[in-house]
């Protein structure tokens, strides 16, 4: 079975199997919507069946075009067993600020009927099969650490200043270790609370008076300052419910797995200036070249001529890289 549609219609036909239906929601605006389509390019690749829910502000993109429904917010057909809808998102709060929001629309408004429902940065793609995803969140609410304070202890202050926060907001805390990425979460349908407790978390937050419309609030206490990220790990204490995580390697920051491919260290692939990063002693690496492999097919970002465009300077990259490299650290 090597023709796409096929593997397509076998995952809608197992779908009952692993949790039925599947949802996964996305919030993007401007450029990230290259993001978003290859992010859907790789679920349909890796036997997603379900539907993906975009939140967005501005303008569509023009690959929207070819899927066009009756409505804005009807669900268009992208692949068998696929179909993805886009809603518009209002208010002043940073897009980033908003995924509990979003989620929770989701959840309780649009696809009540989730059996698993994942929530994925517009930079993040998916490199395993769908079924495992859905497996996991079976297990509770499906989070991956972070780079940062991976390893962060339940004794840590910002923790001791997380509880009182949640505290003011009427939750009990539990003890938690690690710090999570907000860039993947996932959940089974019993386990909504989650969702509707860091939704509430971030109203909160705005209470309290943080700028909202921010994306990093590095003015204000350092244990808020990521914002939304923060805020993520303090609703891990303030609720009940089960948590399954999964290490750095879940985003190829250190792969021992295959299972994501999170883009936070260079610039995005779809912006990235590969002769430029070259030159400075980044060339692309073997997650450029995943992205660029995923970015037509089915969904179609770039037009022919654009991405053969990107693809030449992908390979001059590579090749400029051996003259000089650099780590990260530099």
């Amino acid at each position: 079975m090597n023709d796409i549609s096929d593997q397509h219609a076998l995952a809608a036909a197992l779908q009952p199997e692993l949790g039925s239906p599947s949802v996964v929601c996305v919030l993007a605006e401007g450029t990230y919507f290259h993001g978003v389509a290859v992010l859907l390019n790789s679920l349909i690749r890796n036997g997603f069946a379900g539907e993906m829910v975009v939140g967005y502000r501005g303008a569509l993109p023009p690959w929207v075009a070819d899927l066009r429904g009756p409505a804005d917010d009807t669900p268009r057909v992208v692949a068998p067993g696929v179909t993805v809808r886009f809603l518009t998102v209002g208010g002043a709060w940073c897009l980033s600020n908003m995924r509990a929001e979003f989620m929770q629309l989701v959840m309780d408004e649009i696809r009540p009927d989730f059996g698993t429902l994942y929530y994925f940065d517009a930079d993040i793609l998916i490199r395993c099969n769908w079924k495992h995803f859905v497996r996991w969140a079976g297990h509770g609410v499906l989070l991956t650490l972070d780079m940062s304070e991976t390893y962060m202890p339940a004794q840590h202050a910002f923790r001791r200043e997380w509880a009182a926060f949640a505290g003011r907001a009427g939750f009990a805390c539990r003890s938690a270790t690690g710090y999570v990425n907000g860039g993947c979460v996932g959940i089974s349908n019993q386990n909504k609370r989650f969702i509707h407790t860091f939704a509430r978390l971030m109203r909160q937050l705005e209470i309290e008076g943080l700028d909202m419309s921010k994306i990093k609030y590095s003015g204000g206490t350092p244990e808020f300052a990521k914002m939304d990220q923060d805020v993520l790990n303090a609703t891990v204490m303030a609720t009940d419910v089960p948590v399954a995580l999964l290490g750095q390697e879940a985003m190829d920051i250190f792969p021992s797995a295959v299972i994501m491919t999170h883009y936070m260290i260079h610039g995005k692939p779809w912006a990235r200036n590969y002769i430029k990063d070259a030159l400075k002693g980044f060339a692309p690496d073997r997650n450029e070249f995943i992205f660029w492999d995923l970015v037509n097919n089915p969904v179609q970002s770039f037009t022919p001529a654009e991405l053969r465009r990107k693809r030449l300077l992908l390979r001059l990259g590579k090749l400029m890289g051996h003259l000089r490299k650099r780590g990260v650290r530099e």
